[in-house]
């Protein structure tokens, strides 16, 4: 039994039976001592486990030993063990590594083998399409000049060759210049509107329009039909046909209001044509019905027949009618028929128009061509060969009022001018003009170079339309003599006529066809154009940034020009005009106009003004509002006290005036030379000189400067002080100059064609290039980096400003000037008078292009120029979304 005072809880003060083992650790000071690493502490634990365990002290501490032992044998065995196992790990590892390091390099040896091959398939890739490329390009080369050598022979194919090159370039690539030339130059030859058959491919055809040029009445001449067609839609309205004849029609004739129409009908079995198509192979006649030769009246609106005028002698042999312009008169005129060899001649018979009475009848020659005054007083009868037994051509003009002829000419057959003034008339190769009054010869058209087979003049009488056996359509001016057009047809014409402005002429040909041409004098690849009517002479441009004006300046022998307002947006002639003395008026920024303020009666004198074209009043700018008192009083009926600037010095006859390129100084140049500088905003003058070698030496003015032609160099002087800022050697005459819009930039022109642009800093010479003509204009483009030219072999070109490399070229016949509306759109004025907006867009021109044709590729076409697929027109409208015919 425990003692109740000790430590053991009361439950075990009994429990035992005996006195516990127990160990004594009072010796333990500190915790450090109770450690298994202790002996003394050791041998304790051992004598309670001992106790515990029943087992000796002795063999408990053996067992210890043991356990230890096998303890640290598997310690060792473990530590081994992980060794080897980290051993192998580690080899593992390193052989791990060394086969990834394999797969690493034996993947990239497959990704670099795989690369090379992708590379090379690029490669192989890049260098077929290089190929095709260079083939592709090589193709639209090919069909390019081969467009521009089937222009004069076919201009429709040469749109369609063009088209075709453009079409098949490398995508990419940059056009070949050549193939838009190419386009260019199809789109201005051929003016063919439309292409109708109206009759089997080896037929005659001839045809006449309705007076209001909406209808064209057709007749088939070895088919005997008669077709009134819609200008418009070219829908047929009527055909007339009589089943009981198989008879020959020929030459249709509109009444003057457009309500009849006649037509000369004769025997299939006689018929004949004209000479120019005697060689012309006719269908075979089938039967011989040997009615009489007629002439046929017809009701306009429905084609039937209202009268019948017959000539049953040979001697009024094929019938061919012609109503008179003033409704007056229907002249049946007689082409001697196969079977009347032995007539000595015909006659033309003067027919009441109304009542169809015969009023006059004249002996003449063969009368195939019948020519009428627009008063109808005067109509001119020709022929071919004249009568059988004289074997001579005549022209003969008869008096309709007494049914005589006033005189005749040795000449093939003529035509008489709407006034009845002037004859053309047949030569070889040439067309003379005679004068009706006096029957003298006083001026020749030549050029022609093939026999012509009929010619019509325009309704004012100011152009001649002539067509040739040599399938061609050439347009005259008749105040100047010159060519303006040589338009490409596409068969043999029998008859001509044209609208009342005769901007549209319609041909009926051999093979059944009509073709409608455009004659508008607008060139041909244009947005707009405008004919003035007028002279135009180069530098002819003025437009100042602010201003709507765009002016032209239309110059006609020694007359006082006329300054042109135009449209700047379009190049459009607006109005009214004005009169004036100067060579190139000037525009103000505010909108007014610098010019010669010319009195009627005496246009050399006047002050010179800025004129208000909107309210037409006028600021003085130098000189006297008149000249003096007496001319004031007696001739212009002014107030005699004149209003001066400068009274001292009252004639300053206006040669030029020009604006600055800043536009802040306006340059008045007189015709002895005397250079004025005034403010553009005060008009008040600045500045005074005198230009030795007189006005036509100055080329340009650039505010601060102007230069001056010296012959054969021209000089850079200070506006300021007159002092010489370079020279510039050319080597040739100087005849024209150009400053760009930054006026960094002056380009100048020599006679001989070359060109040279200055850097105006330092006067050198940045670019030259030979422009291949003698210029009459050059513009810079907005932004400086072309350069128009016009030049006096019919072409305007577009040139690269850096390079000097010619980027396009387009024809206009006799181009004086031009002016860049933006960068895609040009103005061009002609010699001529016609001013001409242009595009430079492609695809406009394309578009442009496709609108003019009739018709696709042929498949003859296809197989020889290699065309696929082998488009046809409605496909190639359809690419280009082009109106049908334009």
């Amino acid at each position: 039994r425990f003692d109740a005072s000790s430590a053991v809880p009361p439950s075990l003060l009994t429990a035992f039976g005996e006195e516990p083992r127990w160990v004594d650790l009072s010796w333990v000071e500190e915790e450090t001592q109770l450690d298994m690493r202790n002996s003394r502490f050791r041998e304790a634990v051992a004598d309670i486990a001992s106790a515990l365990h029943g087992v000796s002290k002795d063999d408990l501490e053996s067992e210890e030993v043991l356990q230890h032992r096998r303890t640290r044998r598997t310690a060792w065995a473990a530590g081994t063990l992980l060794l080897l196992l980290a051993v192998a790990a580690l080899g593992g590892a390193v052989v791990a590594v060394d086969q990834r390091r394999e797969a690493e390099a034996q993947r990239a040896a497959a990704e670099a083998e795989t690369a090379r091959a992708v590379a090379a398939e690029s490669l192989a890739r890049a260098e077929a399409a290089r190929a095709v490329s260079a083939e592709s390009l090589a193709r639209a080369r090919e069909l390019a000049a081969s467009a521009i050598r089937v222009l004069d022979e076919d201009p429709e194919l040469s749109i369609l060759l063009g088209l075709e090159a453009i079409a098949i370039a490398p995508e990419g690539a940059a056009q070949p210049v050549a193939a838009l030339n190419a386009l260019r130059e199809g789109v201005h030859a051929t003016r063919l509107r439309a292409r109708w058959v109206v009759a089997g491919p080896d037929d005659h055809v001839w045809l006449d329009l309705a007076p209001d040029d909406t209808k064209l009445v057709v007749v088939s001449e070895p088919a005997g039909t008669v077709k009134l067609l819609d200008v418009g839609t070219s829908e047929e309205r009527w055909v007339f046909r009589d089943p009981a004849t198989v008879d020959s029609f020929f030459l249709p004739s509109f009444s003057a209001d457009g309500s009849q129409i006649a037509v000369g009908v004769i025997d299939s079995a006689n018929s004949r044509t004209t000479n120019f198509l005697r060689d012309v192979p006719r269908k075979a006649v089938v039967e011989d019905d040997d009615a009489a030769p007629r002439v046929l009246i017809l009701d306009a609106a429905t084609g039937a027949v209202t009268r019948t005028l017959v000539f049953p002698d040979c001697a009024e042999a094929v019938p061919v009618p012609s109503f008179s312009p003033d409704g007056r008169w229907l002249a049946v005129g007689g082409l001697p028929r196969d079977d009347c060899s032995t007539v000595d001649g015909t006659e033309v018979i003067l027919y009441d128009a109304v009542t169809l009475e015969p009023l006059h009848r004249v002996a003449t020659g063969g009368d195939l061509h019948l020519s009428w005054s627009k008063d109808g007083t005067a109509l001119v009868v020709g022929n071919d060969y004249g009568p059988a037994t004289q074997h001579r051509p005549d022209t003969d003009v008869i008096d309709t009022a007494s049914g005589q002829i006033s005189f005749d000419l040795p000449y093939f057959a003529g035509a008489i001018s709407p006034d009845g003034t002037t004859i053309a008339v047949d030569l070889v190769n040439d067309l003379e003009l005679f004068d009706v009054g006096t029957g003298v010869a006083f001026d020749k058209l030549s050029g022609i170079n093939q026999l012509i087979t009929s010619k019509v003049f325009t309704a004012d009488g100011s152009r001649l339309v002539v067509g040739t056996r040599s399938e061609e359509v050439l347009v005259f001016d008749l105040d100047t003599g010159e060519m303006l057009q040589r338009v490409g047809s596409a068969g043999l014409a029998t008859s001509f006529d044209c609208d009342l402005t005769c901007d549209t002429l319609y041909q009926a040909s051999v093979g059944g066809e009509v073709l409608s041409w455009d004659l508008s004098l607008t060139g041909g690849g244009e947005l707009s154009a405008t004919d003035t009517g007028y002279w135009v002479n180069a530098d002819s441009i003025s437009i100042a940034s602010d201003s709507g004006a765009f002016l032209g300046y239309p110059l006609r022998g020694g007359t006082v020009p006329d300054v042109v307002p135009f449209d700047r947006a379009t190049g459009l002639v607006l109005s009214p005009r004005r009169r004036t003395g100067a060579q190139q008026p000037a525009a103000l920024p505010d909108g007014r106009i610098v010019l010669l303020d010319v009195f009627d009666a005496t246009p050399e004198w006047g002050p010179v003004v800025a004129w208000d074209p909107g309210s037409d009043s006028v600021e003085l700018i130098t000189g006297c509002s008149t000249t003096n008192e007496a001319v004031a009083a007696s001739q212009l009926g002014r107030a005699s006290t004149p209003d001066c600037v400068d009274a001292d010095e009252p004639y300053f006859l206006l040669y030029r005036a020009l604006l600055s390129p800043d536009e802040e100084s306006l340059l008045l140049l007189s015709s002895a030379g005397e250079l004025r500088i005034v403010d553009a905003q005060t008009l008040g003058q600045t500045a005074r000189m005198t230009l030795p070698e007189g006005p036509d030496a100055l080329l340009a003015y650039g505010g601060s400067w102007l230069l001056v032609s010296e012959g054969e160099s021209a000089r850079v002087q200070s506006v300021d002080d007159g002092q010489v800022l370079a020279t510039l050697d050319n080597g040739s005459y100087t005849s024209w100059a150009a400053i760009s819009p930054d006026f960094d930039r002056l380009s100048i022109a020599e006679f001989t064609g070359e060109v040279v642009i200055y850097d105006t800093a330092s006067w050198q010479a940045v670019t030259t290039f030979d422009n291949g003509a003698q210029q009459r204009g050059q513009a810079f483009s907005p932004d400086g980096t072309k350069l128009l030219t016009a030049g006096n072999d019919g072409y305007v070109r577009i040139w690269d400003t850096a390079t000097g490399t010619e980027l396009g070229r387009i024809p206009v016949p006799n181009p004086s000037d031009g002016y860049w509306l933006d960068e895609n759109h040009i103005v061009v004025g002609t010699s001529s008078g016609l001013w001409t907006t242009l595009t430079l867009d492609q695809a406009e021109l394309e578009q442009l292009a496709a609108s003019r044709l009739t018709r696709g590729f042929t498949p003859a076409e296809c197989e020889l120029y290699l065309i696929e697929p082998c488009s046809g027109l409605e496909a190639i409208r359809t690419r280009y979304d082009s109106p049908v015919g334009g």
